[in-house]
């Protein structure tokens, strides 16, 4: 049977020299890793306890003529309309220029076709909401985007949702 193994294998199984050398489970690249991936679970974590996720309502707008570009009317369609509540935060984007807003007015009389309603060419009712920007002024009369905050969710309550409230 000991002619089946080389003599020099033999050898260095039989040598306790190498007892005391301390092997090498894993390279440091590899704890290097783990480290970035428990950081990123954690950051990941923490946004989905602290952070929020803002549900919007788009809809086109136009700069009035109050309060010296202050004011914004934008128009959203009459089935929305139950979302949009006074003192809703908003952001107003004209070009490359985005200013918070909050809900002033909900304006609807139902009477008649609005001048946004013919510009827009809306096949339905819509709804006039009034803003009043809360950061800086437009130019008036000019066309804007605007982002109506409905409401803004804490991710962790996407995946428990008995955390509600």
């Amino acid at each position: 049977m000991a002619d089946v193994f080389r003599k020099s294998a033999l050898e260095r199984l039989s040598n306790p020299e190498q007892l005391d050398k301390v092997i090498t489970v894993s390279k440091p690249v590899s704890w290097l890793a783990l480290v970035g991936l428990a950081a990123g679970i954690v950051a990941l974590v923490f946004w989905a306890i602290f952070g929020s996720l803002p549900t919007k309502q788009f809809a086109p707008g136009i700069v009035s003529n109050g309060e010296e570009g202050k004011m914004v009317e934008c128009y959203v369609a009459y089935t929305d309309k139950e979302k949009i509540k006074t003192d809703q935060k908003a952001v107003v984007k004209s070009g490359d220029k985005s200013l918070d807003a909050t809900v002033v007015e909900i304006i609807f009389d139902g009477t008649e076709i609005s001048d946004a309603e013919l510009a827009l060419k809306s096949g339905e009712t819509l709804v006039a909401i009034k803003l009043r920007l809360t950061d800086g002024t437009l130019t008036e009369r000019s066309l804007v985007n605007v982002q109506i905050i409905i409401e803004e969710t804490k991710p962790i309550t996407m995946l428990f949702p008995g955390l509600k409230g």
